[in-house]
């Protein structure tokens, strides 16, 4: 479980500690539950503080099954607090990216099939 504290500090990291700890939890089964137990414990306090990290803890079916209806809440409030969770961009949002995107086609096509002259 080192590497789940190894360059904690660093949030650049967490995503991968997280993931590598899932990976970790999975390939392990039931075999060791208390140390199964205590990294369960030690992902979901680094999932808390990263909604990627928080989203690949809540997608693994063993990380639900194993966790309290607390936790489990606590993660997904995460996701809704980075608005991963709602499925969709916000109005403005997605506005703005449907204008950009509109803007940039014209500007491609532009430049692919300039006017003859």
């Amino acid at each position: 479980m080192q590497y789940l504290t190894a360059g904690a500090t660093a949030p650049c990291s967490t995503v991968f500690r997280v993931r590598a700890g899932l990976t970790a939890l999975d390939l392990a089964g039931d075999n060791c539950e208390p140390p199964r137990l205590s990294l369960l414990k030690e992902l979901l306090h680094a999932a808390e503080t990263d909604a990627y990290a928080a989203r690949d803890a809540l997608n693994l079916p063993l990380v639900r099954a194993a966790v309290t209806a607390p936790e489990l809440q606590q993660l997904a409030n995460v996701l809704r607090a980075a608005g991963l969770a709602t499925g969709e961009n916000p109005h403005p949002l997605d506005q703005e990216l449907t204008q950009s995107a509109a803007l940039a086609t014209k500007r491609l096509r532009r430049t692919l099939h300039p006017r003859s002259s």
